[in-house]
């Protein structure tokens, strides 16, 4: 028997229209930017206020200025000392952050469980002092925002022509912007997902196999990512992060033993 002829699409009701105009005006491109400018800025602003009310590293709720990030700042110091062996011991980290909070004291200690890789990418910054570090930290989260919205361009047609749009946007979304002023790696995570994404969608393995070895540095994410890449059959890429893990591996093993 042929298969029952498909039922013509009903059409839009009258609210509905009316709906799709009132969305299509709040997310016209000039009120987005709006949005995001005034959203950056306010962000912005109350950063600003709130390290300048501080004149040490701790502030007075007792959280250390850039937050999380202390916790990388201390683990490529720990690097820069020549104590790699000893980067996973607590008291370890705990002394290199007293040492770098003093005369202050704070509660607890940010611990550095991350691969001993990143710990070494940390150390060029923790030659730096810590505000500084820090500002310079927060730049670089805010610039892989971006880079992740330009690769997502070419393979989300309607983001091309609006991608620094959507970058602002994506950073101004206050969770975003919390971790990269909290001192956290949210912002290159998505870059690097954004670029496994994209070379496995236009066929380069080499910059998804980079990637993904260079997401190592979040096993969690990148085992499933790659076990997706094998089941697709994506051998080259799944090679090339084999090859990147390694060799952040062995300069962990220069570095840390």
């Amino acid at each position: 028997m042929p298969p029952p002829p498909t039922p013509p699409p009903r059409g839009r009701t009258p609210w509905q229209d009316e709906l799709a105009r009132i969305v299509g005006r709040l997310t016209s491109p000039f009120r987005l930017r709006f949005f995001a400018t005034a959203c950056l800025t306010i962000w912005l602003a109350g950063l600003v206020l709130r390290l300048l009310a501080t004149e040490g590293l701790v502030e007075d709720n007792q959280e250390v200025v850039g937050r999380d990030f202390i916790a990388f700042y201390t683990a490529g110091r720990i690097i820069r000392e020549g104590e790699g062996p000893q980067l996973y011991r607590l008291l370890v980290q705990q002394r290199a952050q007293e040492l770098l909070l003093a005369p202050e004291v704070r509660p607890g200690t940010g611990y550095f469980v991350y691969p001993a890789f990143l710990a070494v990418a940390y150390a060029p910054l923790a030659s730096l002092p810590y505000r500084v570090a820090f500002y310079v930290h927060s730049a670089g989260l805010a610039l892989a925002v971006g880079l992740g919205a330009f690769l997502l361009r070419r393979q989300l047609r309607a983001l091309a022509p609006h991608w620094l749009l959507a970058a602002a946007l994506t950073l101004a979304w206050f969770p975003m912007f919390h971790s990269v002023i909290g001192g956290q790696n949210t912002a290159i995570t998505f870059a690097l997902l954004a670029a496994i994404y994209v070379g496995t969608a236009e066929r380069r393995p080499w910059l998804a196999g980079v990637a993904l070895g260079l997401l190592t540095f979040k096993p969690q994410y990148a085992l499933p990512v790659g076990l997706v890449l094998l089941a697709r059959r994506e051998y080259t890429g799944a090679a090339i992060a084999a090859g990147v893990a390694l060799l952040l591996y062995g300069v962990a093993a220069v570095y840390c033993g």
